[in-house]
C-alpha cells in the first residue's frame, strides 16, 4: 500500500541526532511514522535539529559519555512507555598516527565511542521492547587499517564485537543487535579533518566520492523491519530485506557487507527476498563482501 509507513508509531531514541547521519536519520525515520528522542551535546545545535526535523521528536541535551546524562535521557522517553528502536549514532573521530597518540586521544574516543555506546544500550534494556531493534553506527575502518586512525578503527571494532554478543545475551527477548558499517561519509565529522587526509581517503573509495548522510540513514531503517530470519545474522553493515526495490537500492550505496555464514542456515525464507548465491553457502568463518560499484 503507497501511504504505508514504515515505522508507522515506533519509539526510536537516537544518539548524535543533531548533525550528519544522526539527524538524516532521525528526520526519515520520523517521515515513516516514528517518535524519536534525538541527543546532542551543544543546545543551539539541538534546538536546531528539533526545528528541522518539525515534529514528533523531543531533543534531550547531553553526552553519552556521562551515565548521568543517560539516565536523564531515558528518563525522559520512559514518558512514552517503551523503545522500539536504538540507533547509537554518536561518535568521535580523530586521526593519530602511532608514535603520536596521547593518552588523551585515546581516552577521549575510547569514552565516547566504546564506553558511551556500551551504556547508551545497556540503560536503554529496561524499556526496550521484546522483538526490538538496537543499531550501532561502526565504519569500515575497524577493517580496513586506514593510516593514522588507529584508536578509531579499534573502537570501531568494539562496536562489531559488542552486536555479535548482545545476539546471544538478548535472544531469549528477541532483540536484535546490528552495526552499520559506513565507508567514508560527508559529515560535520569529517569537515573537521585536514584537507590532505581526506583526499586521501577519497581516493580510496571507487565511486570517487564520499557517502551522504541521506544514503547511510536509509540502510538504517532497513534493521527496525527486518524479516525474521535476518534477525540471526550477527553483524551485517547493510543486506537487502525486503524485495528487489530494497536491494537495487542498496546497491548504490558503496558499503562493506560482514556477516556470519552459519548464522544463513535455514535461508531463503518460504516468503520474501530471495537470495541467490553463485556458490553454496558452506558454514564457516565471518565472510566479507565488498560493493564497490
Amino acid at each position: 500500500m503507497s501511504g504505508h509507513k514504515k515505522l508507522q508509531g515506533k519509539i526510536a531514541v537516537i544518539t548524535g541526532g543533531t548533525t550528519g547521519i544522526g539527524l538524516a536519520t532521525a528526520k526519515l525515520f520520523v517521515k515513516e511514522g516514528a517518535y524519536v528522542f534525538i541527543t546532542g551535546r551543544r543546545h543551539k545545535e539541538l534546538d536546531d535539529a528539533v526545528k528541522a526535523i518539525g515534529s514528533n521528536v523531543t531533543g534531550v541535551q547531553g553526552d553519552i559519555a556521562k551515565l548521568t546524562d543517560l539516565d536523564r535521557l531515558y528518563e525522559t522517553v520512559a514518558t512514552k512507555g517503551r523503545i522500539d528502536v536504538v540507533f547509537a549514532n554518536a561518535g568521535v573521530a580523530e586521526f593519530a598516527p602511532l608514535g603520536t597518540i596521547t593518552e588523551e586521544h585515546f581516552d577521549k574516543l575510547f569514552d565516547i565511542n566504546v564506553k558511551g555506546t556500551l551504556f547508551t544500550v545497556q540503560k536503554a534494556l529496561p524499556l526496550m521492547k521484546d522483538g526490538g531493534s538496537i543499531i550501532l553506527n561502526g565504519s569500515v575502518a575497524s577493517v580496513k587499517g586506514t593510516a593514522a586512525f588507529g584508536v578509531y578503527g579499534a573502537t570501531k571494532a568494539a562496536l562489531r564485537s559488542f552486536v555479535r554478543t548482545w545476539t546471544s545475551d538478548l535472544k531469549d527477548r528477541h532483540i536484535r543487535s546490528n552495526v552499520i558499517s559506513p565507508g567514508p561519509t560527508d559529515t560535520p565529522v569529517i569537515d573537521g579533518q585536514p584537507a590532505d587526509a581526506i583526499a586521501r581517503i577519497v581516493s580510496t573509495i571507487p565511486m570517487g566520492r564520499m557517502g551522504g548522510p541521506d544514503e547511510i540513514a536509509k540502510a538504517a531503517l532497513f534493521w527496525p523491519r527486518m524479516i525474521p530470519v535476518l534477525s540471526q545474522v550477527l553483524n551485517c553493515s547493510l543486506m537487502a530485506a525486503e524485495g528487489k526495490s530494497d536491494l537495487r537500492m542498496l546497491q548504490r550505496i558503496p558499503c562493506l557487507v560482514t556477516f556470519r555464514q552459519d548464522a544463513l542456515e535455514g535461508w531463503p525464507p518460504s516468503s520474501g527476498f530471495r537470495a541467490k548465491a553463485p556458490h553454496p553457502i558452506r558454514r564457516g568463518p565471518a565472510t566479507s563482501l565488498r560493493q564497490e560499484r
